[in-house]
């Protein structure tokens, strides 16, 4: 499966988690790996040599936390996850005058 989706902008120097919900589409299955590819849309106006090495890991995961944004809490959900670890973005690679934003990220999961 291959999915196209645009992120939002983080710091250069920040790293952070992305990650897809694939819980729908596995059912029963078990992701066995996952694969992250990370690079420059053509109309991107930052300078980034190897947008690759940005993706510092990926792995399928069976929960995930995620902020409450009614209250700021964790909160945990089960599921069946590709999550990569992404950051590390040089100074040329700002845009927007701080942000880096990820281009689109394709992650290949397999079942």
């Amino acid at each position: 499966m291959r999915i196209v989706t645009p992120f939002d902008p983080i710091e250069v120097g920040e790293i952070d988690n992305f990650a897809f919900d694939f819980t729908a589409d596995v059912g029963a299955a078990t992701i066995l790996s996952t694969n992250w590819t990370c690079v420059l849309a053509p109309y991107q106006t930052a300078v980034d040599p190897a947008p690759q090495s940005r993706v510092l890991s990926a792995s399928p995961q069976t929960s995930v936390q995620l902020r409450s944004s009614v209250d700021g809490s964790l909160q945990t959900r089960l599921g069946s996850f590709s999550v990569a670890l992404i950051g590390g973005m040089p100074a040329s690679a700002a845009v927007e005058p701080t942000f880096w934003r990820p281009p689109p990220i394709s992650a290949i999961a397999v079942f």
